[in-house]
């Protein structure tokens, strides 16, 4: 199995940050390459003090975050514990309050330390955030250790479902590469109002899914509600036997929702089918991320 190797996807990137202590502490040296942990070299991005001071790289695309490398300033004065790492793919209120990676503990000056995601994060921006009050925020060096965001593996797949509504909802819509979520521009699936009704994606070759984003008609998106999402390399039960990998709650209409399959299911078929459900399944788009084993 290969599966894509963490490296420092910080390299060459933009960072900034809540306020620049002086011409020698922009936020960029931060991610410069040089671990030097002494402020007066010059390699180490400081704000000025006060509350909720932050500092946020922008990768440029988004990565699936494993664990970020800080090394910290040689200061005794710096205050470490209660720091958070954010990761995410918001700007509201500068990213600082996207989900929480990890929590800073007591870090020794002029050390480094490691801080382990939970579970890989999906995120554009990674923010270092201070909600104290006090001493500035320096950072002499941010290493941060991802892989790529997945290619969307379903649009060379095969799709096929339990009926065919009619001559616009054919299976093969939901993997066109379309978002438009208005079933009768042609580029949603629709089955009958089956008993049990199910869609499936034949990815050819196994793979290591790590989630799957699903787009809703705009219409009557309520009669999604309660569809899982399986994984495996089963066709028995037409593949609907597979192992769940997330259950829809609501997907508002004309809304994509990505669902996570925890750090990857292993499968070549992907099936959504509703359960003891009699009605119609359309999806607008089925986007499969992940890589081949």
């Amino acid at each position: 199995i290969t599966l894509p190797v963490a490296e420092n996807v910080a390299v060459g990137c933009t960072a900034t940050q809540s306020s620049t202590f002086d011409m020698k502490s922009s936020a960029d040296l931060a991610i410069d390459g040089n671990g030097n942990m002494d402020y007066e070299i010059g390699s180490c991005s400081k704000t000025l003090g006060g509350v909720n001071s932050w500092w946020r790289v922008n990768l440029m695309k988004k990565y699936y975050i494993n664990y970020v490398h800080i090394h910290a300033v040689n200061d005794s004065k710096h205050d470490w514990k209660g720091i958070q790492i954010r990761v995410g793919n918001k700007l509201q209120q500068e990213g600082i309050h996207n989900p929480v990676c990890a929590t800073l503990p007591c870090i020794q000056p002029g050390t480094s330390f490691t801080a382990f995601c939970k579970t890989p994060m999906l995120g554009q921006y990674v923010v270092i955030a201070n909600s104290k009050c006090g001493y500035p925020l320096t950072l002499c060096e941010v290493e941060i250790f991802g892989t790529s965001f997945p290619e969307n593996i379903a649009l060379k797949g095969t799709a096929t479902q339990s009926s065919i509504r009619d001559f616009l909802g054919d299976a093969g819509n939901a993997i066109d590469g379309n978002r438009d979520s208005d079933y009768y521009h042609g580029s949603c699936s629709k089955t009958n109002k089956d008993l049990t009704p199910w869609w499936r994606v034949d990815l050819h070759e196994k793979h290591w899914v790590f989630h799957v984003t699903i787009t809703n008609k705009i219409t009557y998106p309520e009669r999604l509600n309660g569809a899982e999402i399986h994984v495996g390399n089963s066709l028995e039960n037409n593949g609907n036997s597979n192992t769940i990998c997330a259950t829809v709650s609501f997907i508002p209409g004309g809304n994509s929702t990505i669902y996570h399959c925890g750090r990857g299911t292993q499968g070549r078929y992907i099936n959504i089918v509703i359960p003891g459900y009699r009605g119609q399944l359309s999806l607008c788009e089925v986007e499969v991320h992940g890589v081949q084993v």
